[in-house]
């Protein structure tokens, strides 16, 4: 198993199954041992609450990947069909750090057409914040 998740922020995380491999800030360094410390090292065992920083997005990736969940799970490749915002343009502005509807709306356009796919990036935004219980 090798999984790599990365972030626009130039911050990546590799798992091979056994160890970890971490490049970026070192708030995701501290987190990635603190949940190492916490769940123990099989991130198959981690769990996750909403993500408040990019460090906590990415690890959540990393949970979903190894646990072969999707990070968002949206049926459609298209989010937004006014403004024709793919659903990947949602998860990258997650990345960022986006985390209500307008922020999303403001970052990507989705929903300000029509206001239709709102429904849905709350949707996604709902299922990102009941992923687990870890962030208090």
């Amino acid at each position: 198993m090798n999984i790599s998740v990365r972030s626009q922020y130039q911050s990546q995380i590799d798992f091979d199954g056994q160890t970890f491999k971490a490049v970026g800030p070192l708030s995701l360094l501290n987190r990635l041992q603190e949940m190492k410390r916490q769940f123990g090292v099989d991130p198959t065992k981690w769990s996750f609450n909403v993500p408040k920083t990019n460090d906590d997005f990415l690890i959540h990736e990393l949970i979903c990947a190894v646990q072969k969940k999707p990070a968002l799970a949206y049926a459609h490749e298209e989010l937004c069909h006014c403004r024709m915002v793919p659903a990947e343009k949602v998860h990258q502005a997650l990345k960022q750090g986006c985390r209500t509807v307008n922020e999303i709306a403001r970052t990507t356009l989705a929903g300000t057409g029509c206001g239709a796919c709102r429904k849905d990036t709350e949707k996604i935004l709902g299922e990102l914040s009941t992923a687990s219980s870890l962030l208090k």
